[in-house]
């Protein structure tokens, strides 16, 4: 009697130790479902307010108009300033600009876009590459919990590259003037307003 009392005890801690080893296993798979549940719910709110910002952009052209505006002079601040085909960072590039190089300002636009942004100092990804300071980058995702963006930017000879930076290495765009202008050779292209000055 005693030796079935024993095995039943040994049988009854082996189920316990069982059922504690399962519900720390579901514990985790919980942990772990949450926290994608949770980078889902940002990607969720980062496309809604994209979409909002384009949303908003449009009634912005429209009230700022499209037709270009007399045109006035400015110079070129910075350099090697990327002119652009487009508005935006993620336009195709069409050139530099010299250093202090004055342009015909065709046309100004604000553009409110929630995903572009220029990264505000020199980063050093490795020993052969740095992101320097101006350079254009695409934001995918912000992480409110570590105050970082995810951002994508193109890297010579490899292509598209991804990385998490803190938010304070990106200035955004959003809001920012871009000009339209004519160099002296006639090209006419955009460039981002903080390194043009009107004269």
């Amino acid at each position: 009697m005693k030796s079935i009392l024993m095995i039943v005890t040994v049988f009854a801690l082996i189920c316990t130790a069982c059922q504690e080893e399962k519900v720390s296993d579901l514990e985790k798979a919980k942990q772990a479902l949450e926290s994608q549940r949770k980078e889902l719910s940002d990607k969720q709110e980062m496309k809604r307010i994209e979409s909002e910002m384009k949303s908003l952009n449009s009634e912005l052209q429209k009230l700022n108009g499209v037709a270009p505006k007399k045109a006035t002079q400015g110079r070129i601040f910075g350099t090697n300033v990327i002119m652009r085909t487009d508005a935006s960072t993620q336009s195709d590039k069409m050139g530099n600009f010299k250093t202090n190089e004055v342009v015909q300002i065709l046309n100004k636009q604000v553009f409110m876009t929630n995903d572009e942004g220029i990264v505000a100092q020199n980063l050093s990804i490795d020993p052969d590459f740095t992101l320097t300071k101006g350079k254009a980058v695409r934001i995918t995702a912000y992480y409110s919990t570590s105050d970082t963006y995810d951002i994508q930017f193109e890297r010579p000879g490899a292509g598209s590259q991804r990385l998490n930076v803190p938010s304070y290495v990106v200035e955004k765009t959003e809001n920012e003037s871009w000009y339209n202008v004519r160099r002296d050779d006639g090209m006419v292209g955009w460039v981002y307003g903080k390194f043009l000055g009107e004269i």
